[in-house]
């Protein structure tokens, strides 16, 4: 997790490039804040860390995502009935198959 906290200002400035073109668009899952940050941990489980500008603006910015459409599973496009693999892991029902169906970055 602390690895994650040092990295925060690096993701809030991604999430500044990718809305810097409009075009662009985080396709994301309707529960997010149930994704993992490490094996144990959740994004949801940041508010018990100390807050910092970084975590805070990190903050801000996944609220404003989560309440903006695309959600990938909300309307999927790869067949779950597949076996999607990556590096020898199934990678089925996650956004990287999705994102290989829609023939859209990450």
């Amino acid at each position: 997790m602390e690895v994650f906290l040092k990295s925060l200002s690096a993701n809030t400035k991604c999430f500044e490039l990718i809305h810097k073109n409009g075009e662009n668009q985080i396709y994301k899952i309707y529960d997010f804040y149930k994704c993992h940050v490490t094996s144990e941990e959740k994004i949801s489980d940041l508010k018990k860390y100390q807050y910092s500008d970084e975590l805070l603006r990190f903050q801000i910015q996944l609220d404003q995502e989560i309440h903006t459409v695309p959600y990938w599973d909300e309307n999927p496009r790869h067949d779950m009935s597949m076996r999607y693999t990556w590096e020898g892991k199934d990678i089925t029902a996650t956004a990287i198959a999705e994102a290989a169906e829609r023939n859209v970055p990450l």
